[in-house]
């Protein structure tokens, strides 16, 4: 859950951060399934929104350039 995300970045480690951030990203994939929404779709609809965090200037992209790795990243990931 989103709470035991905010918990384990002030009192875990990297491994309980990924764990969180991973069942995070699960439970959105099978709510997406429940609801008629294929895999990928969600992962096209993503690869958009990135997209047009780019193109926007988002804040993140514009400090960090994470919307730039996060793309790259997507679009090299086998399926």
């Amino acid at each position: 859950s989103v709470a035991s995300l905010l918990r384990s970045m002030v009192n875990g480690g990297e491994d309980l951060i990924a764990d969180c951030l991973a069942g995070i990203i699960m439970t959105a994939y099978i709510l997406g399934k429940r609801v008629g929404v294929a895999y990928v779709r969600v992962d096209q609809r993503l690869k958009e929104k990135v997209g047009a965090g780019i193109r926007e200037g988002h804040q993140i992209e514009e400090w960090y350039g994470d919307l730039s790795s996060l793309l790259k990243y997507l679009e090299g990931r086998k399926r």
